[in-house]
């Protein structure tokens, strides 16, 4: 399902990967190094922001609404993949790992919405990121 490559691993794989091995039952000392700007960007929206297509769609080759349907669909699966470690239940949360957690959803939203922002040309009609963000409340639900 991962088509998003980065580096010859699937890009989404490695929000899986990150997400599987994050510790989220932190006291207030670990939840400060764990949500750091650069960690969060280094691990989680570095390897999407660099995937091929995530590239080729951000350098305008797309029309804004395939640029919101590719962003709807890395959203989609980003969700999908947060929401089965949600349900999983092998992961203990406590509220600094929920804070965590939400952080590094907020991290993906700005990244999906940006992309679809951004490939807006001057004077076109603005996209609308509501359905991504959509997707997003879902773990918020959850």
């Amino acid at each position: 399902d991962d088509v998003f490559d980065c580096d010859g691993r699937l890009c989404l794989q490695n929000l899986r990967l990150f997400i599987e091995n994050e510790e989220y039952n932190l006291d207030s000392a670990s939840f400060k190094t764990q949500e750091s700007e650069e960690r969060l960007e280094v691990e989680i929206i570095g390897p999407v922001r660099t995937s091929q297509i995530f590239i080729e769609v951000g350098q305008d080759k797309c029309d804004a609404a395939v640029t919101l349907q590719m962003a709807e669909a890395m959203s989609w699966k980003s969700t999908e993949i947060i929401l089965d470690l949600l349900f999983r239940g092998d992961k203990a949360f406590n509220d600094w790992g929920a804070m965590l957690l939400s952080k590094q959803v907020r991290m993906l939203q700005n990244l999906y919405c940006g992309l679809v922002l951004d490939s807006t040309k001057a004077g076109a009609t603005p996209i609308n990121t509501a359905s991504i963000l959509k997707q997003f409340q879902r773990i918020n639900q959850a």
